[in-house]
This record gives structure tokens, sequence and C-alpha cells, in this order.
């Protein structure tokens, strides 16, 4: 008995640094590439951050197929040998080689199709990285499963503070959408040097075909829905190009890119985690639910209050930090920021069909959701950009409603419930917004510049909330300081009943 107590404590402890270090690892380097992408902004048009969102669009589709969802696979199987590893790793190594050869021929043909052939020679340059991340996609998996989340926060960080500089250098003298392509190629070859490092794990020289099949079912159903996912959050980036211009397309990648800000920040930093702890209890529904909404309050906690704040002050904030040849962002930051703050939690709900074992049904609700998205956004293209925002806003809504309702279903948990303990956070953020607005008008009524109104309802709005939090101490604001002082309860019970 004393032996399992002693292991619990030690997975629950495993638990709490893996988020600790998840999170400080997310936010240092997003923090970091934030503050470059600012700096990248003043120095490149919008035109440069449209050609590279152009050719992404096909990278980050292709590249998906390439790395067939391996480090998934890795994380979610009980047990791992050596041959179905290795065996992982040169099947990614050939999928990578064969996706990037035809990428280099196709690239003719989809610079035609997307009306830019400057997009051709960015699309054949970049293809080398299928090769370069294909080959790193099992020792990903492999830092994540056994939760060595610090050395996934260092690896990042430095690769960022890297990638930045030869962006900024590059741009500064004069390379324009080039600084940016360099910088992913070097970016991608460091990482996967580092994840060598880091996991010092080899492969051995074998292609067990017994093995794969062992998990082919697994990898294609996750493959799936990562291109289907993966084309549908693309789709409109292409209808954009094509059809308004790569100019409109900067400007949307932008306002996208801080959309997608309380994912990066909040929800993958808990979802890298939660995985793991899913798949630990994946029979047991009671556990699967604490869990689950225990992660959603977190999320809602931060990702609430830093969506609709940046939805209500998205004007001054882009004329402070971005410039006034980005001021046609800020009404298409708004809307999409108001979809956050309840995207960020939909975001974790593939962990439950992961963890469950249903990833027939999350390629399903993949070809789905991914058709409505993009049907969408070609709705709203007679009316240009703010069309294309508002359809894709409007179905975005719908379909995480429907994701919320199906994940939890799957886990026995009532809908109300999952509402209730969302609940707080909603109520302390629709205060917050009340004292921001109130802040904003009587700052631009007496003319104040931008960055004093952006400077004042940031001040105003963290005050507001976090002196409700104190006063009301809701259950998420209790874990973080927990988690902060690594002494969270919580994790000890909820890991203690799952042995």
């Amino acid at each position: 008995m004393a032996d399992k107590n002693i292991l619990n404590e030690s997975c629950s402890n495993s638990a709490i640094q893996g988020i600790r270090w998840n999170a400080l690892g997310e936010y240092s380097t997003q923090g970091v590439t934030f503050v470059i992408y600012i700096v990248l902004a003043r120095l490149l048009e919008p035109h440069d951050f449209g050609l590279l969102a152009m050719a992404m669009i096909f990278i980050g589709i292709t590249d998906l197929l390439s790395r067939l969802g391996t480090n998934t696979v890795v994380i979610q199987q009980k047990s791992l040998s050596q041959e179905l590893l290795s065996s992982l790793f040169f099947l990614n190594l050939g999928m990578g080689l064969v996706v990037g050869v035809l990428l280099i021929g196709l690239s003719p043909f989809l610079g035609w199709l997307i009306k830019n052939p400057a997009v051709t020679p960015i699309l054949q340059i970049l293809s080398v990285t299928f090769v370069i991340q294909a080959i790193g996609s099992v020792h990903n998996g492999l830092l994540r499963r056994k939760l060595l989340f610090n050395r996934i926060a260092i690896l990042n960080f430095s690769v960022a503070i890297i990638k930045g500089a030869v962006a900024i250098c590059l741009a500064l003298l004069g390379y324009r959408v080039w600084a940016l392509v360099i910088a992913v190629i070097v970016a991608s070859m460091l990482r996967t040097l580092f994840l060598f490092i880091a996991t010092g794990w080899s492969p051995s020289f074998c292609l067990d075909w017994a093995e794969i099949r062992r998990v082919r079912s697994f990898i294609y159903n996750i493959t799936g829905f990562g291109l289907f996912n993966s084309f549908a959050s693309r789709a409109g980036n292409f209808l954009i190009g094509r059809f308004l211009g790569a100019a409109s397309l900067g400007i949307y990648s932008i306002a996208f890119k801080l959309f997608t800000l309380p994912n990066q920040y909040v929800s993958h930093v808990v979802g890298n985690v939660l995985l793991s702890a899913l798949s630990a209890v994946q029979e047991n529904n009671s556990l699967l639910q604490k869990k689950y909404l225990r992660a959603s309050a977190g999320i809602a906690l931060i990702t609430f209050p830093l969506s609709i704040g940046l939805a209500l002050v998205a004007k001054p904030f882009v004329l402070t930090l971005y410039g006034d040849k980005w001021s046609a962002a800020a009404p298409i930051i708004t809307i999409l920021s108001l979809v956050g703050s309840i995207h960020s939690i939909a975001v974790i709900s593939g962990n439950i069909f992961i963890a469950k074992g249903r990833t027939r049904l999350w390629l399903g609700w993949g070809v789905f959701s991914g058709t409505v998205s993009s049907l969408s956004v070609l709705c709203g293209l007679p009316w240009g950009l703010m069309g294309v925002t508002v359809a894709y806003a409007f179905s975005s809504i719908i379909l995480v409603y429907v994701s919320f309702i199906i994940s939890c279903r799957l886990i026995d948990l009532r809908m109300a419930d999952f509402i209730s303990v969302l609940m707080p956070y909603l109520r302390a953020t629709l205060i917050m917004a009340a004292v921001v607005i109130l802040l904003r008008v009587l700052f631009e009524h007496f003319f104040f510049p931008p960055v004093i109104v952006l400077a004042g309802c940031i001040c105003g709005g963290l005050l507001a909330y976090s002196f409700i939090m104190l006063m009301t101490r809701p259950p998420a604001f209790v874990d973080l300081a927990a988690i902060l002082t690594a002494k969270c309860p919580a994790f000890v019970r909820v890991r203690s009943m799952s042995r």
C-alpha cells in the first residue's frame, strides 16, 4: 500500500510539473513569438505576410499527411516497443520524402490555382520541411508521453528566439517575404536537431509492418481528422487569397493569429498534459468527467477575459502595436475574438475522442465541421473580408456547441453540469467587460492617444477581474494557485482514484 501511495504521489507531481513546464514553455515561446511578429509587421507589408499565408495553406495540409499523427500514437498507446517506434520513424521519413517531391512538382499548378505565381518558388523551397519535421515526429511524441515538458519548453523557446532573429535580420536586409520563408526552414532544422538531443532515442533499422498494422486504424483516423480540420481552417485563407488578394489575406492572417492566441497560450498547454491524463483513466467515465471539467474551467479562467478583453480593445491594440497600415484588421479581430472565448475550450474536446478510442467518430466530426466551415467562408465572400469573418464566426459558434454535446455524451456528462462549471468565469468576464467599455468611452471622449486607451483598459480590466476572482475564489482559481505552488490536492485525489 505504501508503494502504491508513493507511486500515486509521484504521478501526481509529474502531472503538476508537466503543466507548470508546459505553461512556462508555451507562454515564454508565444510571448517571444508575439513580440517578434509585431516587429516583423512593422518591417514588412501585409502583402508579404499574405504570400507566406498562401504558401502555408498547402504546406499545413500536406504536412499532416507526411507526419501521419505518429506523435499522438506514441502518446496514446499503452505500451511501446522499439520495433513500433522505429517503424513509425521510417514510415514518417518515407512519407515526408514522397510528399516533399510531390509538392515540388505540383507547385506551379498550386501557384496558378491561387492566382499568384509568386507562391510557386516559396512552396518549392518549403517542401524540404516535410522531411525535416517528419524525422522528429516520434521524438516529439516520446517527450510528451514521458511528460518531459521542461525539455520541450527549453527547446521551443530556443528555436523561437533563433527563428525570430533570423527573420528580423533578413527583413532589415530587404529580403521581404523570403525573410519569413528562410526563418521557417531554419526553425524546422533546429527543432528536429534539438528533439534528437533531448530524447536520446535512436531508431533501429527496421520496418515492421505487423506493428504498423496494429495501429493502422488509429493512424488513419487521426490523420484523416487532421487533414479535414487543416483543410477547413485553411479553406478560408485559400478563398480569401484567390478572390480578395494577398494583402487582404495578410490582414486576415494577423487577425486570425490573435484569434488563436488563447488556444496557444492556454488550451494547448492544458491539452498537451490532458491527453496523457485522460488516456490513463480512459475506462472510468467518472474520472474523465472530473478531469475534463477541471481542465475546461481552468481554460475559461484565463481565455474568457483574454478573448473578450481583446475584442473590446482591438482598435487601440492594432494602432499601438502594428501601426496604421494594419487598421483594417481591428474589426476582424473583434469578431473573431468574441468567438475565441468559447472556441478555446472546444479545442480540448478532441482529447475526449482520442482517450476513449473513438477516433472514427472524431474523423467523421472533422469531415462535417470542416465542410460547414468551408461553406460558411464561401458564403461570406460576396461581402468581402468582413462578410467572410461574420460567416465563419456564426458557423463556429454552432459547431462549438455541437462538439460540446458530443464530448459530454462520450463521458456521460450532462450539458447543464458542463455549463454550470463555466458560469463563474463568464459572470466575472462580463463584469470586467463593462469596466473596460466604460474606461474606453471615457478615454476616447477626452481624445487620449491609442496607447493610453489600451494601457488604461488593460489595467482596469485586469484589476476588475482579479478582484472578482479573489473575492469569489472559484475552483479553477484555487487550482491555478495550487499548481503555481506545486500543491494541488485535486490532482493527487483524482490520480489516486485512477490507480
